[in-house]
């Protein structure tokens, strides 16, 4: 495995550690590919059909709009939204933001996208 960074209150072996129990985790996790298939395995062939036509429509619609839906943002991937929404923010949000856990974090997002979007931006 290449180097780990350093992680807070972990020594380097220690980071290693976590970062292989962490792969094993993920290596026996389920597999989205394994459910698609057990699932189309059991629809009928006009259902089967149906279903591909949905994912077809989402993945178009998907590579039209960016992350948050506005139109033009595909292709920034999550750090540049990351980045976008981090310089939206004053000084004082940035400091806050970083006090809060990930739930807080997650619902304050929330919270800022909806008033871009409100704001149509």
């Amino acid at each position: 495995m290449g180097a780990v960074p350093p992680v807070a209150g972990l020594d380097e072996g220690e980071a290693e550690a976590a970062k292989a129990r962490m792969k094993e985790f993920m290596d026996g996790a389920p597999k989205p590919a394994d459910a698609h298939a057990r699932v189309m395995a059991v629809l009928t062939e006009a259902q089967r059909d149906a279903v591909n036509k949905e994912v077809e429509r989402l993945q178009k619609e998907a590579a039209d709009h960016g992350r948050d839906g506005q139109k033009g943002d595909a292709g920034k991937g999550g750090e540049g939204f990351r980045e976008e929404l981090l310089s939206r923010l004053t000084p004082q949000e940035r400091e806050t933001l970083k006090g809060m856990s990930p739930e807080q974090r997650r619902e304050f997002i929330k919270q800022k996208l909806q008033e871009r979007k409100k704001d149509g931006k």
